[in-house]
């Protein structure tokens, strides 16, 4: 069924394969979830979300500009290569295969991944980690930055450009590599 102009819903919100398109204005008060899409090119410009997850859309290649704040932020499987400068999220974060580069000021109170990141070649200066760090299979990875902080566990793992650790890095937990 088509979702009229101005939809809005307080809490979650799931769209399969099925739906074609989105309303121009949407609003989901918790996570927008839209799996497995190849029919959903374009994100609303007028979007606004709890959180967004986004698997398996391969043709969505952008995101709108989104509150620099969000609740979790999970884009796998989406040809998606780039996100806003700033960012702040509540939740977890885990990257498209096809992200060029990570905002220059992030902060990810959760989990923060990336899987298969062939473009990614460094974490940014300036993050801030809530929990843990997981970096598996980016062949391109080579640097994590000095003075690193990763409350939680530090995985890294099937990066073969990654040689050394920063310096004065810090991890609450465990150290995998």
């Amino acid at each position: 069924p088509a979702i009229p102009d101005g939809f809005k819903i307080t809490g979650s919100l799931t769209f399969t394969s099925e739906v074609k398109s989105l309303p121009r204005d949407l609003d989901v008060g918790h996570t927008l979830s839209i799996q497995n899409n190849p029919n959903i090119t374009k994100l609303p410009d007028n979007l606004k979300v709890g959180g967004l997850c986004l698997s398996g859309c391969s043709n969505l290649s952008q995101i709108p500009p989104i509150s620099k704040y969000i609740g979790s932020l999970i884009i796998d499987r989406t040809n998606i290569t780039e996100l806003p400068d700033t960012l702040s999220i509540e939740g977890n974060f885990k990257a498209s295969p096809y992200l060029e580069k990570l905002p220059t000021h992030i902060k990810c109170r959760g989990n923060f991944a990336l899987e298969k990141c062939r473009y990614i070649r460094e974490i940014p200066e300036d993050i801030l980690l809530g929990k843990s760090l997981d970096i598996k299979n980016c062949p391109n990875f080579s640097k994590l930055p000095d003075n690193l902080v990763v409350p939680g566990d530090l995985m890294i793992t099937g990066c073969p450009k990654f040689k050394k650790f920063p310096k004065n890095l810090s991890v609450g937990f465990y150290v995998y590599g």
